[in-house]
């Protein structure tokens, strides 16, 4: 099972050991999908790519296959076929008696059809032109107020007497 693995990851022997993880060989959807193709041609077994979600490693894989398809495989391994249910395969269609009618001809254009732009020697379509983009407004004027005054720091605090006994109110000194 692990050659098959390797088969189909395009690697050579050594490159993929059971504790390698499938994600660093490419192992996706599509490469799930061959190799439960593989497998089933190879041991007659009903795999789908489903199975092998949620798997990290070669050996996590092959011990998966091994947990649920096991007795199947070890049937067809000593050469016992053992009958395990498939899905009964869809009947494809048939294809339909030979008509003894003649075939139609294809109906001649109208004189009034329009013209195939897309048809050789036509020159490609373009998109008609737009229309100029309306005038911008000029920006507003930006009107600001000028900031209130704000009273010099000496008229705002008491004042000291000279002799730094008392306070004074500010203004009066």
């Amino acid at each position: 099972m692990l050659a098959l693995l390797r088969e189909v990851a395009g690697v050579r022997p050594g490159e993929l050991a059971p504790h390698d993880l499938l994600g660093r060989f490419g192992f996706d959807s599509i490469t799930y999908t061959r190799l439960s193709s593989r497998m089933n041609a190879r041991w007659d077994l009903d795999l789908t790519p489903a199975a092998f979600f949620g798997v990290a490693t070669a050996e996590d894989l092959i011990e998966k296959v091994l947990r649920n398809h096991g007795a199947a495989l070890e049937a067809r391994m000593r050469g016992r076929r053992r009958r395990v249910p498939r899905r009964p395969a869809r009947p494809r269609p048939r294809p339909p008696p030979p008509s003894t009618r003649r075939p139609r001809r294809p109906a001649a254009p109208s004189p009034a059809a329009a013209p195939n732009p897309a048809a050789p020697g036509n020159p490609p379509a373009r998109d008609p032109p737009r229309p100029p983009a309306p005038p911008r407004a000029p920006p507003a004027p930006q009107h600001r107020r000028p900031a209130p005054a704000l009273p010099s720091p000496s008229s705002a605090w008491p004042a000291c007497s000279p002799d730094r006994t008392a306070w004074t109110p500010s203004g009066s000194t």
